[in-house]
């Protein structure tokens, strides 16, 4: 479906299939669910699981279990490099030739 393989298998067999079968490539691995009336839930889980897989370089990512951490303070830091003060004030740093001061504040958010 949408060029994704798609597997339902019961719980109990899914280290099987990782094992065996999804060896290679990122997997997206959706919560347990039961009846075919939660399948287009499972789907939507899984497919938003191995995109994470994917941006995290992971073989895989299970819903429930895979959390992001963000470190404390980073999306207050990102913020304020987004700002448009900011951004001309970086413009100017290249422009001024002080690309070290450019570089420590992009190492610092990006690090982490």
């Amino acid at each position: 479906m949408n060029d994704n393989d798609i597997f339902i298998v019961p719980a109990e067999n899914l280290s099987l299939l990782l094992k065996n079968e999804l060896q290679d490539g990122y997997i997206g691995i959706s919560a347990a669910h039961c009846g075919l009336e939660s399948i287009r839930q499972a789907y939507a889980e899984s497919v938003m699981m191995r995109k994470k897989a994917f941006v995290r370089n992971k073989v895989e990512a299970q819903y429930g279990v895979f959390q992001e951490k963000i470190p404390e303070g980073l999306i207050t830091e990102a913020a304020k490099l987004t700002e448009e003060a900011a951004k001309i004030q970086r413009v100017q740093l290249i422009g001024t030739d002080h690309t070290d001061d450019l570089e420590k504040s992009f190492h610092q958010s990006f690090m982490k």
